[in-house]
């Protein structure tokens, strides 16, 4: 799953995955803004698909877009909370000058998974309305 920009992308990837038979997906993320819950939704589809893994996910720097999706599987897929999920994301090198990707995770989980999110949190969130 490729979740290099527009800007970044070739297809030299795509072309090498396929010649060796593995299944390619491009899904183009700007690392400046956050996904959208459609994008969010289709990697999620992409990647639980199970006649299609498993998966390889890179992004430019293989740290922040990568980062960011692979804490909304944990929290969509193995259940994990937010907090949990931000964590393992942190230590694999996320750069937390992309505060909107590390939010969009906190987004995403509030509007889909409201139990990964710790209930100071939902509280917080709740009083924000």
């Amino acid at each position: 799953m490729d979740l290099r920009s527009i800007y970044e992308h070739n297809d030299d990837i795509g072309e090498a995955s396929r010649r060796m038979g593995i299944n390619y997906d491009w899904l183009p993320m700007g690392v400046w803004d956050p996904p959208t819950d459609e994008q969010a939704t289709r990697f999620l589809e992409v990647v639980t698909g199970k006649s299609q893994g498993p998966f390889f996910v890179f992004c430019g720097d293989g740290l922040n877009r990568t980062g960011e999706m692979s804490a909304i599987y944990r929290v969509a897929h193995d259940g994990w909370d937010v907090d949990q999920a931000l964590k393992e994301m942190d230590e694999a090198g996320f750069n937390p000058y992309f505060w909107s990707l590390r939010q969009y995770v906190w987004t995403y989980a509030r509007k889909f998974k409201p139990d990964a999110v710790p209930p100071q949190a939902r509280a917080l969130s709740s009083s924000e309305k």
